[in-house]
């Protein structure tokens, strides 16, 4: 029976403390035939030190790119990219690991359903302090999703998995981007990369925590939050994907292009209400007014003196509300959601599907 090669590539930056861990749980997966490509941005702590012992261990397995200085992670993951020799890969954190059967999971699951190009896993946190917490899965099961069902949630703010959680077709991967067209976002790929796949391939979505995922108040996407720049990406990225919708006719994907931009707002306000309660107000200041403009607070305001007042008014008694119940950061998803329509849950020991 052929048993297909996966790649994992690893993208490290000063995370020697987090990379045993994540190694070893790529080598010790059920799955054997995997290539493991770590790509270092320049470390200054003791990550090659590290990373030397297992390519003394495993020279036939272990693939190291090393950079000299620090070239962002987009580019840093890309070097590691162009090594791919797997059938499917994983852009896989050092600070993340992999419970044991994933890629095996994964593996049986690319074989039965030849039309899905990417399968996305439900992830536990891991703090700081190495504690683990669970948080509801977004979908209420393991779904295979039809990807045009898929994207339009991808429009909305903050629902994409992070990359450690997405194993992709590299075949399917790499066709999209020589297509004309494709859209790459350097600071929320993920995003982009899953839409992509979407327009054109099937998704499944397991939601067993098959991975753990570190959040941190050191990690990029927290210095991305502390600049903003991940809202305002997300923003352009949400108009750039309205006008690939409708350059291609997708509908169901341009007509959540508002609703999108207003749930971008929200998730501001949120994090207005985290760097509030952090005692940090000028970046919460910041949000607050990104808040207001990407949920139209601001629409006309400038025609009546009255309006002004008023809205600025419920403005504070809404965030006012937002800091006491809640903040992006530490907010838990509760509820799961409903997969989209077209749907079909997976059992994933058996790999059928049923309505």
């Amino acid at each position: 029976m052929h048993s297909p090669l996966v790649s994992v590539i690893i993208t490290n930056y000063n995370y020697s403390r987090f990379l045993k861990r994540c190694i070893d749980s790529i080598i010790g997966q059920s799955y054997s035939n995997i290539e493991l490509i770590i790509c270092d941005n320049g470390s200054t702590d003791e990550s090659l030190s590290v990373i030397s012992e297992y390519l003394k261990i495993f020279p036939s397995k272990i693939t190291l790119v090393r950079h000299r200085r620090n070239l962002g992670s987009a580019n840093n993951f890309t070097s590691g990219e162009r090594l791919i020799q797997g059938d499917y890969f994983i852009n896989f954190g050092a600070d993340d690991y992999l419970r044991p059967s994933f890629i095996e999971t994964a593996v049986r699951i690319f074989s039965a359903f030849p039309r899905v190009s990417q399968i996305i896993t439900h992830a536990d946190i891991v703090d700081d302090s190495d504690i683990i917490s669970s948080r509801a899965s977004f979908f209420d099961g393991s779904y295979v999703i039809p990807g045009m069902s898929y994207a339009p949630i991808l429009m909305m703010a903050g629902v994409t998995a992070h990359s450690s959680q997405t194993i992709l077709s590299t075949a399917a991967h790499f066709d999209l981007q020589n297509r004309n067209g494709y859209i790459y976002s350097s600071m929320i790929g993920e995003r982009t990369t899953a839409m992509m796949h979407a327009t054109k391939y099937d998704v499944v979505y397991l939601s067993k925590p098959f991975v753990v995922c570190r959040e941190s108040l050191n990690n990029e996407t927290a210095k991305l939050n502390a600049s903003l720049s991940q809202i305002l990406e997300q923003w352009s990225l949400i108009n750039a994907f309205a006008q690939y919708a409708s350059l291609n006719e997708y509908e169901e994907i341009f007509s959540r292009q508002n609703e999108a931009i207003v749930k971008l707002g929200e998730l501001s306000s949120r994090l207005a209400a985290d760097y509030y309660s952090q005692s940090n107000f000028e970046i919460a200041g910041r949000y607050l007014g990104l808040s207001m403009v990407l949920t139209g607070a601001f629409d006309n305001l400038l025609s009546n003196d009255t309006a002004f007042s008023e809205r600025m008014s419920a403005t504070a008694e809404v965030f006012a509300a937002t800091c006491k119940l809640n903040s992006a950061r530490t907010q838990i998803r509760q509820h799961s959601y409903a997969a989209p329509e077209g749907s079909a849950r997976l059992d994933i020991a058996t790999l059928k599907t049923y309505e």
